[in-house]
């Protein structure tokens, strides 16, 4: 029975063939984002796809989107871990103080908010238990060794979350740089076809006349 598939469903198959020369599965970083190739040959490169330069382009920008949306994506994990860890050490500092007047049998004089712009002096006791809100509206009590321990097993996984992001920002930003690269050498090769084409048209046309002229 032969093979009835869509004009879709065909243009679906050559994106995903062409996607198998366009990156390196064997070169993924940490996270799994993958390696674009880098195009050293550029006829050999443009033989093995078995497409127009112009079809190998378009993958190439539809590679180049992916790896922006990628980054769009890590950046906004960034700004989120640069406002997260100073709240994270900001909360532990306080637990620290906490454990401290309690060790040394001290008061907390602190100062809390009463209204906008007006705040009042406080005396409290290190009772040995604190508060934190885990979520949105979630707040639980712990002792203050259970809220330290947590509060820096959070900090260390922030820390951690916050390295991996820029280390795959960096490494994306990389792939996005060695994708334009391939683009400009394909436009360029692509242009330097075209124009031996004409030039090769030219002579033919100059040759014909001057054959028909001595004829």
């Amino acid at each position: 029975m032969a093979d009835s598939k869509s004009p879709e469903d065909a243009l679906v198959a050559q994106d995903l063939d062409l996607e198998k020369h366009l990156t390196n599965s064997d070169e993924q970083n940490p996270r799994g984002f993958p390696a674009s190739v880098f195009i050293e040959c550029v006829p050999d490169f443009v033989a093995k796809l078995g497409c127009p330069i112009e079809t190998a382009v378009g993958a190439f920008n539809q590679l180049h989107q992916r790896y922006k949306i990628y980054e769009q994506t890590k950046l906004q994990a960034k700004t989120n871990y640069k406002g997260k860890i100073p709240e994270i050490e900001n909360t532990l500092g306080i637990v620290k103080t906490l454990i401290e007047k309690q060790e040394n049998g001290e008061e907390i004089q602190t100062t809390y908010n009463v209204a906008d712009t007006v705040f009042a002096h406080a005396k409290a006791d290190a009772t040995g238990t604190v508060y934190l809100w885990l979520g949105a509206n979630v707040m639980v009590e712990y002792t203050y060794a259970e809220a330290r321990a947590l509060l820096e097993e959070n900090l260390a996984n922030a820390q951690q979350k916050m390295a991996e992001t820029k280390e795959d920002l960096e490494f994306l930003n990389a792939q996005s740089i060695t994708v334009e690269v391939n683009m400009a050498r394909l436009i360029n090769y692509n242009v330097k076809q075209q124009q031996e084409a004409k030039i090769a048209e030219i002579e033919a046309e100059m040759k014909s006349k001057g054959s028909l002229t001595q004829g």
